[in-house]
């Protein structure tokens, strides 16, 4: 199933970019991600703050694959409109059959705004996501013999996600939902030559509310990603773990 959900993407690579892909290596991982997500008002005003942090492991959890830290702010429009902006640290570490040659750190500066319709019965968010990455690039140092980060390489990306949450209010105590999203991540202007498609994350989750503002959420990912010389794919099998916040800072 994987390799035809693979050839849809590669597919759809060549029609929006007009480049032909003629061989690819593709290879499957088994990940293990422990997510913390926060949204927090200040008070009953319109501002808010955002936290994200992950640890991302692969060997089901053994080895290190990325850290993130990504705090932000908030702002609520109204009810259905939410505006954001933040900052994002990022380490990938060497892994997988392709690995980078080294540690890799990324900063970035990230936008986004959400919005929930309702469908089908259930409510749908879409969230629209701008980023301006800066990117490590690793150079050989005839001092030491070895690579290190010796330049960072600009690049844009803009990501779009569908997610719908639907509540089990009859059953399991009221506590339990399900979960499911898709996500989408294009990398965009002069800078990217190969790969502008970045990434396609789907995920289907089930979460408890542990108490009034704090919920746990058990889920997989199954994560496509294509590589920068745009011939290397990888399958990445994830299981993640998260928790959720979302108490005021002026609560009683």
């Amino acid at each position: 199933m994987r390799y035809i959900f693979l050839s849809l993407v590669i597919c759809a690579i060549e029609i929006l970019s007009g480049v032909k892909i003629h061989s690819v290596e593709v290879e499957d991982n088994d990940n293990a991600w422990f997510n913390y997500f926060g949204d927090h008002s200040f008070g009953n005003g319109p501002w808010g703050l955002h936290l994200d942090s992950q640890i991302r492991r692969t060997h089901l959890g053994t080895d290190p694959q990325q850290i993130l830290i990504q705090p932000g702010i908030n702002y609520e429009l109204n009810s259905r409109w939410i505006f954001g902006f933040g900052y994002g640290y990022m380490r990938t570490y060497p892994y997988g059959d392709y690995p980078v040659p080294i540690e890799i750190p990324e900063h970035r500066i990230w936008e986004q705004a959400s919005t929930t319709t309702p469908w089908l019965g259930v409510n749908w968010n879409h969230r629209l996501r701008i980023e301006q990455r800066y990117l490590g690039q690793p150079e050989f140092n005839t001092l030491s013999g070895k690579q290190n980060v010796g330049s960072f390489r600009y690049e844009n990306r803009i990501r779009y996600r569908l997610m719908t949450v639907i509540p089990f209010p009859d059953i399991f105590d009221g506590k339990f939902y399900l979960k499911a999203s898709d996500e989408v991540f294009l990398n965009v202007g002069r800078q990217v030559a190969n790969n502008q498609f970045d990434q396609n994350r789907a995920y289907i989750g089930l979460g408890r509310r542990m108490a009034e503002h704090l919920k746990l959420e058990l889920g997989f990912m199954e994560q496509t990603l294509q590589h920068r010389d745009g011939k290397v794919f990888e399958n990445n099998h994830t299981v993640m773990v998260s928790l959720f916040s979302d108490w005021s800072f002026n609560r009683h």
